[in-house]
């Protein structure tokens, strides 16, 4: 059995993972990434404000913005 590789957002500060009432992380992994950009993007540049993400799933391309809590 394979391990799935976890997502690099996991102990990011700007993820913001979505909970239950009971104030537990969701079990779905579900969150966004809160990071907002203090300059005005460059063309070409990556920008994940308000990004879906998911602790379960590793994404597609690199974070240019993790920063560890």
């Amino acid at each position: 059995m394979t391990t799935a590789e976890q997502s690099q957002c996991v102990g990011c500060r700007f993820a913001r993972w979505d909970r239950t009432k009971a104030g537990r992380m969701h079990p779905d992994g579900s969150g966004t990434c809160e990071w907002k950009p203090t300059a005005v993007p460059v063309a070409g540049r990556v920008v994940c404000m308000s990004m879906v993400i998911n602790r379960h799933t590793a994404s597609l391309r690199p974070c240019p913005v993790r920063e560890l809590a």
